[in-house]
C-alpha cells in the first residue's frame, strides 16, 4: 500500500503502518477488532465513498460518534479523501450542532442521521460508511504535509469558541518526537477512554499508539464502575487518561498491575502527590505527566515523573517550541519567577504578537523545565474539557424564571472542577433546579451542565459595577456544604 519513505502525513502513517504491522491488532471496541491492514483497507474504501458523495480536497467533514472502530475508519477515510476531519463531541446539544455546522460549512457529516438532519448535506452513519463491495475505481488525491488534517473546537484561552486547524506534517512531527519518550512498543495496549473528539483521545492516545504500532482498546461509553475491570480483563498496559479517570480508579481501589505498566495524565493543575498515591495503589510503575492545549496541537511539554518528588511536576518542552514566562505587563520573568506561559512553534496557533498566550500561570527553571501552577483565565475545565462560562450563563438566562446568572468552578477531586451556577430568580419567583438543569441538558453537552444551582438575590459586582467571578466564588463557598450536595436550596 505504502512507499518505503517515512510517513510525512497522517495518510502516509495509516498506509505505512498497514505495511509494517499488517495483521497486528490496531483498534478494538466493544464489538470488534481490526488489524492495521484492515483499518487501512476499510479507510480506503470509505474514502472512495466520500469522494463519490462529492467530498473534495480541503472540504470539511464533521465526525460525531462515540469512540469506536467506525470512528477511526471514518477519520482516516476523510483524510485519505484529501478532506479535513472536524470532530464534534457526540454529546453536543442541538444549539452547538447548529453552530458547528455553520462554522465549518461541511461537505458531509458522519454521524447519526436523525441528529444531523439539519445539516443540509449528506449525512452518513459511521457503520454505513464502508461499502459492502468495492465500487468503481476512484483516484485518491495527493495529501501534503502542509495540508490541514484536523480542525478541533475549543473554548481555549479567550473563552470564545474557536476552530483550531492542525496540519498533517506538524502533527506527525510533534507526536513522532513524543512517542519514543513514552517507551511504547507494538506489544502495548492503550485504553482509549478519552473522547476521540478531544485532543487527548485523538492524539495523546490514538496517534501515539498508531505511531508505536500498538493497539487501542476504545471505550464507547464511560462507566466508572467498570473501568478497573476493563483494564485487567483487556490486558491494558498503558493507561493514558485525564485526572477524572485516575480519581475513579483510586476510589475503586483495585490493583491494575503488573500488566498495566505505565500511566499518563495531564491538565493545567495536576497534583503530583495524588498521582503518585494513585499509581502506588494501582500498582502502576511508570508515570508521565503532559501539559498542552488544543491551540498547541494538544502537547506543549512532557515529563517522566516516575522518580520525581514534589507537589507539582516539572516537564520538558517539546522540541521546536519556544516558551516564555511573562508578568502582567508582558515583560519576561527570570528563571524561577511566576508568570503567564507563552509558547510558539510549528505546532502552535499563535496570537497577533506571534505567541500563544496560554492563560496558565507557570515558571521555567534555569534548565528550561516547565512547572504549571494554576490557570489565569476564566475558562473552566471539567474532566479535561475547556468550558466557557459565558456559554453556560447564556443558556441559564434563557431558562424559565431566570433573570440573570453567573457560573464559577469549584475544585473537585474527581473532575478537576465542578460547575456551580448562581441564578437570580425573575420577579421574586422560585426556580426549579431540576427543570433548569433539564433546560441546560437540551442545549449543552452534559459536561457543561452545572452540577449545582444556587438561587441568589443579586449577582456580586466589583466597585465599577462589573460582575465579579471571584466574589461569586466566595459567595458559593460560604453557602455550600462541604460536598455541595444541597446547594440547590435558595440562599
Amino acid at each position: 500500500m505504502a512507499t518505503a519513505r517515512p510517513p510525512a502525513t497522517l495518510v502516509d502513517l495509516c498506509l505505512h503502518q498497514a505495511d509494517r504491522h499488517g495483521p497486528a491488532v490496531a483498534i478494538v471496541d466493544d464489538h470488534r477488532a481490526v488489524s492495521y491492514a484492515q483499518l487501512a483497507a476499510a479507510a480506503l474504501r470509505a474514502a472512495r465513498s466520500l469522494i463519490a458523495l462529492g467530498v473534495r480536497p480541503g472540504d470539511r467533514v464533521l465526525l460525531s460518534a462515540p469512540n469506536s472502530v467506525d470512528w477511526v475508519i471514518a477519520c482516516f477515510s476523510t483524510l485519505l479523501a484529501g478532506a479535513v476531519c472536524a470532530p464534534v463531541n457526540h454529546r453536543a446539544g442541538p444549539d452547538e450542532r447548529v453552530r458547528v455546522t455553520g462554522t465549518h460549512a461541511p461537505a458531509a457529516v458522519i454521524g447519526d442521521p436523525t441528529v444531523w438532519s439539519h445539516a443540509g448535506v449528506p449525512v452518513i452513519a459511521p457503520d454505513r460508511l464502508v461499502p459492502a463491495t468495492e465500487g468503481p475505481g476512484v483516484s485518491l488525491p495527493s495529501v501534503l504535509p502542509s495540508d490541514t488534517a484536523v480542525v478541533l473546537q475549543t473554548s481555549g484561552t479567550t473563552g470564545q469558541a474557536t476552530s483550531v486547524p492542525m496540519r498533517h506534517g506538524a502533527l506527525l512531527d510533534l507526536y513522532t518526537a513524543l512517542t519514543p519518550r513514552l517507551g511504547l512498543t507494538p506489544d502495548d495496549v492503550l485504553l482509549g477512554v478519552a473522547p476521540l473528539a478531544h485532543g487527548f483521545g485523538l492524539f495523546g492516545v490514538l496517534l501515539d499508539a498508531l505511531l508505536a504500532g500498538a493497539s487501542v482498546r476504545l471505550v464507547g461509553r464511560y462507566d466508572r464502575t467498570l473501568i478497573a475491570q476493563t483494564v485487567r480483563d483487556e490486558g491494558i498496559t498503558a493507561l493514558f487518561a485525564p485526572p477524572t479517570v485516575f480519581h475513579d480508579l483510586r476510589v475503586d481501589g483495585r490493583r491494575l498491575g503488573p500488566v498495566c505498566r505505565m500511566a499518563l495524565t495531564g491538565g493545567a493543575e495536576v497534583s503530583l502527590e495524588r498521582f503518585h498515591q494513585t499509581c502506588d495503589l494501582l500498582g502502576v510503575e511508570r508515570r508521565y505527566v503532559g501539559y498542552g492545549m488544543t491551540e498547541a496541537y494538544g502537547t506543549i511539554a512532557f515529563g517522566d515523573v516516575t522518580d520525581v518528588v514534589g507537589a507539582t511536576p516539572l516537564m520538558t518542552p517539546m522540541p521546536g517550541l519556544d516558551l516564555r514566562i511573562v508578568d502582567h505587563d508582558g515583560a519576561d520573568v527570570p528563571p524561577g519567577g511566576h508568570g503567564e506561559v507563552l509558547v510558539r512553534g510549528a505546532s502552535v496557533v499563535p496570537g497577533p504578537d506571534g505567541w500563544l498566550h496560554t492563560g496558565d500561570l507557570g515558571r521555567l527553571s534555569a534548565s528550561g523545565e516547565l512547572c504549571i501552577l494554576s490557570r489565569l483565565s476564566d475558562t473552566l475545565m471539567v474532566s479535561g474539557f475547556n468550558i466557557r462560562p459565558g456559554e453556560v450563563e447564556d443558556v441559564l438566562r434563557e431558562g424559565l424564571d431566570v433573570e440573570d446568572a453567573i457560573v464559577v468552578g469549584l475544585p473537585d477531586a474527581r473532575s478537576g472542577e465542578r460547575l456551580v451556577g448562581c441564578v437570580v430568580p425573575a420577579g421574586g419567583r422560585v426556580i426549579d433546579p431540576a427543570a433548569l438543569r433539564e433546560h441546560c441538558r437540551d442545549r449543552l453537552a452534559d459536561y457543561k451542565v452545572p452540577t449545582v444551582l444556587m438561587a441568589v438575590d443579586a449577582l456580586p459586582t466589583t466597585s465599577t459595577g462589573k460582575l465579579s467571578r471571584a466574589a461569586a466564588r466566595e459567595l458559593v463557598l460560604a453557602h455550600l456544604e462541604p460536598q455541595g450536595d444541597r446547594a440547590d436550596q435558595p440562599s
